[in-house]
């Protein structure tokens, strides 16, 4: 993200979400990213942390879930909630780029909700690809943008190839 939004942004857009984790939003996505136990998953742009939450339930106590946010105050709502949810397996990472994560590393990705910050997500889809292990795959939705604009925006990259659509996402796998 270009520039990180205020805490009471932050704090206001997390009240939005808590409305949303209650339905079956979360569980839809994570379900059409194809998580499975053992899994190591990043949640890059993680706010709040509803999909990370959801992520650490399906990989169970044998997989990671990394929740990557830019703003500090993210960091305290996703481990309040993890606490609150029994979840032990959420790590996270306070940045606005790097990951901090070992090369071919991360089984899945999350980009949820925030592709449309990116003016430039060229560098930010450069780490995800570094991070990601040859199999991997990149999950993306975005409900400010339209579906052929996501795509455009990975594939255009070079580093990502659509994979598949599902209701609520789009999954990517590296590029050749």
């Amino acid at each position: 993200m270009d520039k990180p939004m205020n805490n009471l942004m932050f704090r206001l857009m997390a009240a939005f979400f808590w409305f949303r984790y209650r339905s079956a939003l979360p569980q839809e996505a994570i379900a059409e990213a194809r998580i499975q136990p053992g899994d190591t998953v990043l949640d890059f742009g993680c706010g709040p942390g509803g999909f990370s939450v959801e992520a650490a339930r399906v990989v169970g106590e044998k997989g990671t879930v990394y929740a990557l946010d830019i703003l500090p105050l993210a960091a305290t709502y996703v481990a309040r909630y993890a606490k609150k949810a029994g979840v032990a397996n959420l790590r996270t990472i306070t940045s606005g780029h790097e990951t901090g994560l070992a090369d071919k590393s991360v089984d899945v990705v999350l980009l949820y909700d925030i592709l449309h910050h990116l003016k430039e997500p060229g560098p930010i889809l450069a780490e995800l690809s570094r991070v990601m292990k040859k199999d991997g795959s990149l999950s993306v939705t975005d409900h400010h943008l339209k579906g052929d604009n996501i795509v455009s925006r990975i594939t255009g990259s070079g580093l990502f190839r659509l994979a598949g659509k599902g209701k609520r996402t789009h999954t990517f796998t590296k590029a050749p």
